[in-house]
């Protein structure tokens, strides 16, 4: 929605960046990957060469109740992928 204090409506990325620093995150340990994408397939797709470039070996996929068997779905299949 409208942000009074930007005149302006902020991203879901940026909605979602400012909401973790509220809760005590620091500003440096969140990375926003590239580039921004319109769904679940292309966020699995974006953070399973991310995943692979920088060898993480876990992470934690944080959605909607309603939407997790999708997200796990759409992840399951991408990262099955070579």
């Amino acid at each position: 929605g409208w942000s009074r204090t930007e005149r302006r409506n902020p991203s879901f990325v940026e909605l979602a960046r400012t909401n973790l620093i509220a809760r005590g995150v620091r500003a440096d340990d969140i990375e926003i990957l590239a580039p921004v994408v319109d769904g679940t397939i292309d966020e699995a797709a974006v953070l399973r060469r991310a995943v692979r470039e920088r060898g993480w070996q876990s992470l934690l996929l944080v959605t909607s109740a309603y939407h997790t068997r999708r997200a796990l779905a759409a992840f399951e299949r991408d990262f099955a992928k070579n």
